[in-house]
């Protein structure tokens, strides 16, 4: 082969390996034309965001390689040709004939709106091939001088469900060698204003090691089942005792399991023994039926008692309670069960509640699973019951440190205003926050609100934060840590804007909308349901604005939550409201905060 026959051979290789990367990329790109939107906000002000918000998306989405975008110019001209006008919402044989006619695979279509003082614009992802709705997406905003923010948020958004990435949270810091559960502390703010009161928010971030467990905590597990009337409808019986075999089946001969029913009368199905006999235990739990009323407070009891028969330092010791209706029958004051759960706690035995459907008592079941130190479950559907029991039984297989004990001490002048979802003990200045467990490679944020004094410029130490719990991993060797807070006071705002914390701020916007949930929750128990409105829909421009200030996307799908539970309280305010949207509403504002407390996923 000569010296020309070679340089085109190496031509035409590189040329093919060209083609072969950048055309295979060129055919994974999603070909996607972006329609005029609709002001549906009733204000003439907002009539230019019909053709601005398209033209800045088509913008913003040409930038992104996962995309390719149809001219706006184009599409106008083919549209023209054949006397179609699109704008808003698009019906799907109108989506299939312009994606055909203008070779895309998608449409985007949306609208802007105005709820109060908040304007929101919705995008549809439309499949030309269906012509049906594959996404739809939100983005919030106050002022119309942030419309590019959101915009671009909203393309990032697009972009993201076409490669089907998650948001990319933070980096973890590495959790250092030889520690099981690691203590850091962080103000939202590194400086204060000096010679002025301010108020800080400290998080508490634990954080523990991933390691593969050896050989993990054997377990002294109690499942207690109503078995009432009631749950006899939606299968919600059925479901449970297949969330019972999935426990049994993946329990080992080390652990301890008992298995309680109730429903006016209380029974233990399983006496507390280790399980040697899977099928007999397998058989007892398939033989429940449904009975008659609801001795929660005789099924918990029998649970706790079943526990202590083989209470131990080094096993998980705790209850799962499965219920779905109120407390009629023995003990049924809230307050009286919470103290009980937090007596068991202080004795080594947890509790975590699964609440089902309409009818439990929500504020009874949260409180047992707060005070008790186990989790809080509300679960609207039957057929999620052995899903969330997976998720919670999987959690007592994987723990890697408990009997977590944090104190706060604060310095003279400084008060700790709040320690937002998490019951804790103040004594002088301390204050005592307890935890019963942490799962391997966990990570959890606490939040709390100090009250800065006076000061003149210069460092000022405001808390210490230590840490002591039992390492699993060890034999239960206790181990502690602890970290000092210190705030520089200035009277340079521009250092103050500067020393920021945007990761903290951000956990601290969420914290304080899962306790906006919390007040809320507690109006709707009063019947003030004006009010619980009112409280949410105050919150949700903070949110909208600190999602914005901070970039932070998480915030924009908070807001997005806010929005959907003030719809839902107005819903159950009205008249014609019907007992199961008033039900549904407050335990779903409830369960919303729990979850956002605890990061529960």
């Amino acid at each position: 082969m000569g010296k020309r026959e070679k340089l085109f051979m190496a031509i035409f290789l590189v040329l093919g390996l060209f083609l072969l990367k950048f055309g295979y990329a060129y055919g994974e790109q999603k070909v996607v034309a972006v329609i005029s939107f609709k002001n549906l906000s009733g204000e003439g002000g907002f009539d230019n965001l019909e053709e601005s918000v398209p033209n800045m998306l088509v913008t913003d989405l040409a930038a992104s390689k996962k995309v390719r975008v149809v001219e706006r110019s184009r599409l106008a001209t083919v549209l023209g040709e054949h006397g179609i006008a699109l704008s808003g919402l698009v019906d799907p044989e109108t989506a299939k004939k312009v994606g055909k006619l203008i070779g895309a695979d998608y449409l985007i279509a949306g609208t802007i709106n105005k709820a109060g003082e908040n304007i929101r614009i919705d995008a549809h992802l439309i499949k030309v091939e269906t012509g049906e709705i594959e996404e739809a997406y939100k983005v919030y905003t106050v002022s119309p001088s942030r419309i590019i923010e959101i915009t671009e948020m909203l393309a990032k958004k697009i972009i993201r469900g076409f490669t089907e990435e998650p948001v990319k949270p933070s980096p973890l810091p590495p959790v250092p060698k030889g520690i099981v559960l690691h203590l850091t502390t962080s103000l939202n703010n590194a400086y204060a204003l000096a010679d002025k009161e301010s108020v800080a928010y400290l998080e508490i971030d634990l954080q523990s090691a991933k390691r593969e467990l050896a050989k993990r905590l054997p377990l002294n597990l109690s499942l207690v089942i109503d078995r009432s009337g009631s749950m006899s409808s939606e299968n919600k019986l059925e479901y449970t005792k297949n969330a019972a075999l999935y426990a049994v089946e993946n329990l080992s001969s080390d652990d301890v399991l008992s298995v309680v029913a109730y429903d006016d009368v209380v029974y233990t199905l399983i006496e507390a023994n280790p399980l040697l006999n899977k099928d007999l235990v397998k058989g007892e739990i398939k033989k429940l039926t449904p009975g008659g009323s609801t001795n929660l407070a005789g099924g918990v009891e029998e649970g706790y008692k079943q526990v202590y028969k083989n209470l131990s330092p080094k096993r998980t010791n705790r209850v799962l309670l499965f219920s779905d209706g109120l407390a009629n029958v023995g003990e049924t004051n809230p307050e009286v069960l919470r103290n009980w759960a937090k007596k068991h706690y202080d004795e080594g035995v947890t509790i975590s509640t699964l609440g089902v459907g309409l009818d439990y008592n929500e504020n009874l079941m949260l409180n047992l699973a707060e005070y008790g130190s186990g989790n809080y479950y509300y679960i609207d559907s039957p057929d999620k019951i052995e899903e969330i029991f997976a998720k919670e039984f999987k959690g007592l297989l994987s723990i890697i440190a408990q009997n977590i004990n944090i104190c706060i001490t604060t310095e003279e002048g400084v008060k700790l205003a709040e320690i937002y979802g998490y019951p804790y003990r103040k004594d002088g200045d301390k204050n005592f926050i307890n935890l019963s467990n942490f799962l391997e490679g966990d990570r959890k944020y606490i939040i709390a609100k100090l009250l800065l004094p006076t000061q003149k410029v210069g460092g000022f130490k405001v808390a210490k934060v230590e840490i002591e719990y039992e390492d699993i991993l060890r034999e239960n060797q206790k181990f502690r840590e602890g970290e000092e807070v210190v705030v520089k006071y200035t009277k340079d705002k521009g250092l103050i804007a500067k020393g920021l914390n945007i990761e903290v701020q951000k956990n601290v916007e969420l914290t304080l909308s899962a306790y906006t949930l919390e007040r809320a929750s507690k109006l709707i128990d009063e019947g003030k349901f004006e009010e619980a409105e009112k409280v949410i829909k105050t919150r949700l421009p903070a949110v909208i604005e600190a999602s914005l200030d901070l970039k932070a996307e998480e915030l924009q799908e908070n807001a997005g939550m806010l929005a959907g539970m003030s719809i839902k309280i107005e819903k159950a305010k009205a008249p014609a409201a019907s007992e199961e949207e008033v039900k549904g509403a407050k335990k779903e504002v409830q369960g919303e905060s729990y979850r956002q407390y605890k990061q529960q996923k």
